[in-house]
């Protein structure tokens, strides 16, 4: 995976040395996004039987951006977000019933490839590194023995969460005037989102925003 990691971020570089050399026809941009994260989890298939329900929750993701002209109709555009994900869920087994909900904040880096169909409208996708910043839970358990509840708010799941998450994200955008666009964008993770002994999850993040180009 490092390997793996390492080689898409040389890609990466030397597309950006590319995109420089071939700007002087078309000018490199700078601007910021902030829009409304969808976000949930998908489980490892052996323990999908004890998690009956997960749901999504919402968010709020901001950037920081810089597009890079290669050509007419392609662009490499990095960026730096702060993306609020996080999922909620049961998990039930034949001793007891938790109901958890899990808050994960990411500063995640993006490079995306894109590509101008037509001439307000692109589409996009490339790969992601989330870097993990906060994680926090509430957990609701009822055992089934004794029918006692355990209650805890707010507890730190750093320590459960891995602070490197790699993944890809596909999206669209349409550029509304020169400087505005709009944008959605779907983030698949593809490394576990935690480690230790908590359960194997893996982060899915619909984005849905606005852009302002300076």
């Amino acid at each position: 995976m490092k390997k793996l990691i390492l080689s898409i971020v040389l890609l990466a570089a030397m597309a950006v040395c590319q995109a420089q050399e071939k700007s002087t026809k078309s000018e490199v941009t700078f601007g910021a996004k902030a829009g409304v994260n969808i976000s949930t989890a998908v489980f490892d298939e052996s323990i999908e039987n004890y998690v009956p329900s997960v749901s999504s929750v919402v968010g709020a993701n901001l950037s920081f951006f810089v597009n890079l002209p290669m050509g007419s109709k392609f662009a490499l555009q990095p960026e730096i977000v702060y993306s609020m994900q996080g999922f909620d869920y049961v998990y039930d087994n034949e001793y007891a019933r938790a109901d958890i909900k899990t808050r994960l904040n990411y500063v995640t880096v993006p490079f995306n490839f894109q590509f101008k169909f037509i001439e307000k409208a692109y589409i996009e996708a490339g790969p992601q590194f989330d870097f993990l910043v906060g994680a926090k839970g509430d957990y609701t358990s009822k055992d089934k023995f004794s029918n006692q509840v355990t209650s805890l708010n707010d507890k730190d799941l750093k320590d459960n969460y891995k602070a490197l998450v790699f993944g890809l994200n596909f999206g669209a955008g349409y550029k509304i005037t020169e400087a505005i666009s709009a944008n959605v964008r779907y983030c698949l993770g593809l490394t576990p989102a935690n480690q230790g002994n908590t359960l194997s999850s893996k982060n899915r993040v619909i984005q849905i925003g606005a852009a302002y180009s300076f």
